[in-house]
């Protein structure tokens, strides 16, 4: 299971009201208070609470130990440090975009997974 996942499509930049809509209805989910192109991402309210309340009050300590979206200009970045429930999340999110852009998928390491991730996604996701 890698820590960061980057999708950029290949030939059409993301929709990313159509993204941000799927993402806002993905676990329990928030804008990040102090960068509105990212979204904190949980598997319960009390979670979400919970950190948004610490990213809001304590930005310096960077972001928690959840599900982080990120949307740049020509990707999007998922940080996945996280729990199991929000990797589940993770799971699901990546095969929802990959269902609906061709993207290559590469990880923090420079690995390119796309052909992989056209496949399956287990090897990504190791989830036991």
């Amino acid at each position: 299971m890698t820590d960061e996942l980057s999708l950029q499509p290949f030939s059409k930049l993301f929709d990313r009201e159509h993204v941000e809509h799927y993402v806002a209805k993905l676990g329990f989910s928030c804008r990040d208070p102090i960068d509105e192109t990212t979204y904190i991402v949980c598997s319960s309210p009390e979670i979400l609470k919970y950190c948004y309340d610490q990213r809001k009050n304590h930005p310096e300590k960077g972001f928690p130990y959840v599900l982080i979206i990120s949307f740049k200009t020509d990707a999007i970045l998922i940080g996945q440090n996280c729990d199991k429930a929000e990797r589940h999340l993770a799971r699901q999110f990546v095969e929802w975009l990959l269902s609906h852009y061709d993207c290559k998928v590469t990880d923090d390491y420079g690995n390119d997974w796309t052909e992989q991730a056209r496949v399956s996604l287990d090897p990504i996701y190791d989830l036991n």
